[in-house]
């Protein structure tokens, strides 16, 4: 495959304060950037319009580009963001929705720390994979030969997940919304997303629980109040089977 990526200029990984805001009017970016985002919820404002921000939302921003952002103190967001100069003549799309974040966030996460060791060459490396997973991944959704209008519905009902995990929603009525059974949905869902709508969304709280654990001081049973749990002893429970700790024991 030709390369991608001529270097990595800087990357980092942003686990935002509650008072984060970002405005590029006054030092606009000199290079590109992927900026990918792995929790919390918030807003992204560019010239002609605003862009809701949830995890799986990935862009690639240009240089000289006007961006404002901003998000929810009680969901602050998670960015990973490493600028780049691509090769000439390559172009990326703006803006993406990640199907499998946890792959990419391994890809970007391990180009991250190659360049803070020093390493140029494998920071390229890991950054080309990403890039390279993340436009796989919208070809398989393309390929998956679900009807347009129910992979639209189901990604709007994953959108919506992740931005209230809390909500207590129910298989039968989610597939009312795209106006097929519940098996049907069910099958629909896990083809398109890999996962049951159920298992589907325990993830989106479990994840949002990490989010919040690293990035406030919110204590464990206000956490599992915010993510609707009425018993902070069944939260702490399902988190340490799919995380393997206690939020406790995550947190430290």
């Amino acid at each position: 495959m030709p390369s991608l990526i001529q270097r990595v200029n800087s990357a980092g990984i942003t686990y935002c304060e509650q008072d984060w805001s970002w405005d590029t009017s006054r030092r606009p970016p000199t290079d590109f950037d992927l900026w990918a985002v792995f929790g919390g919820q918030g807003t992204l404002y560019t010239d002609d319009r605003s862009w809701p921000l949830l995890p799986g939302d990935c862009f690639v921003l240009r240089p000289g580009g006007l961006y404002i952002g901003t998000h929810d103190p009680d969901r602050p967001l998670i960015v990973i963001h490493i600028h780049f100069d691509p090769t000439i003549g390559r172009d990326f799309g703006f803006h993406r929705r990640l199907v499998d974040q946890s792959f990419v966030r391994e890809l970007l996460t391990r180009s991250v720390f190659s360049f803070r060791d020093d390493d140029p060459d494998s920071a390229i490396i890991w950054l080309e994979a990403a890039l390279s997973e993340i436009l796989n991944q919208e070809r398989l959704t393309l390929d998956h030969g679900i009807d347009e209008g129910h992979a639209e519905k189901i990604n709007n009902i994953c959108r919506q997940i992740y931005e209230n995990p809390s909500a207590a929603y129910r298989v039968e009525k989610l597939a009312m919304t795209v106006g097929i059974s519940p098996d049907h949905f069910t099958r629909l869902f896990k083809q398109l997303r890999g996962t049951t709508p159920r298992k589907f969304i325990l993830q989106a709280r479990i994840e949002s629980a990490q989010d919040l654990l690293r990035s406030s001081n919110h204590s464990v049973g206000r956490i599992a109040e915010i993510l609707g749990y009425s018993d902070v002893y069944f939260f702490s429970r399902q988190f340490k089977e799919k995380v393997g700790v206690s939020p406790s024991k995550f947190r430290r």
